[in-house]
């Protein structure tokens, strides 16, 4: 290759790492159940990145970890438990699929939604689906128990208009049990997104990165964005970003 075939080709290089990094600043700025699977058991068909029509997908940005234990409420009913969903109010007045909610269920499965039913549900699903409430914030949806010193904590920060309401999963564990602990993050902005964060997502075993879990939101039927479901693709440190439904 001649002196100025090599100049040519590095500088289309540069062009196109300077393109991936200026849209990740730009996002960043913008802040049913049958049988519980045994352990061993990996779960079912692999898919990511998939959105309706007009739906946004989800974009990486950089990782601001929100402590929720420093001046936040740790809700006491998912201590010590299985399977489990408690109602809280948001931190601020929530617009969801065209609805202004002002509380939300939080489950011990990684999972938000400003609807009423099964949010306890263990048995994840790709999104769009009907085993949870239509109005749903996926944020790591797997078979999590609170057993052996994990929590939940809500934390809201900020002023209007932009506050933040942040949901924090502590050192779960898969059910049964799991070698290791997983730790991470819903963030829902003033701004109508939602910012998911995974401090630990390695339990040590085929949960490791999101293997068994869907990573997601919806407003059933017309709307979702689905980063991954069932495939290990929520590496810790993972922080991604999309609009509300």
């Amino acid at each position: 290759m001649s002196e100025l075939g090599a100049r040519l080709q590095r500088a289309v290089v540069l062009l196109v790492v300077g393109s991936l990094v200026a849209a990740c600043g730009a996002a960043q700025e913008g802040l049913g159940p049958g049988p519980k699977r045994p352990d061993s058991q990996e779960g079912g068909v692999s898919a990511a990145g998939h959105t309706s029509p007009g739906g946004q997908p989800f974009q990486m940005v950089r990782m601001n970890w929100v402590d929720c234990r420093q001046g936040g409420t740790r809700l006491a009913a998912l201590d010590e438990v299985d399977d489990v969903a408690v109602n809280v109010p948001t931190g601020f007045p929530v617009l969801w699929g065209g609805v202004v909610y002002n509380s939300a269920w939080i489950s011990t499965n990684g999972l938000v939604s400003f609807a009423s039913g099964d949010v306890a549900d263990f048995s994840n699903e790709n999104l769009p689906t009907t085993d949870i409430p239509a109005p749903a914030a996926a944020v790591l949806w797997d078979d999590w128990v609170t057993w052996g010193g994990g929590s939940v904590w809500v934390r809201t920060l900020g002023t209007a208009p932009r506050r933040s309401w942040v949901v924090c999963w502590y050192d779960l564990q898969g059910y049964t049990s799991s070698p290791s602990r997983v730790t991470f993050q819903a963030v829902f902005l003033e701004s109508e997104q939602v910012l998911y964060q995974y401090l630990d997502t390695v339990a040590g075993n085929f949960r490791d990165n999101g293997g068994s879990a869907t990573v997601g939101v919806q407003n059933y039927p017309g709307y979702w964005s689905v980063w991954s479901f069932n495939s290990p693709q929520v590496p810790s440190g993972l922080a991604i970003i999309t609009k509300n439904p």
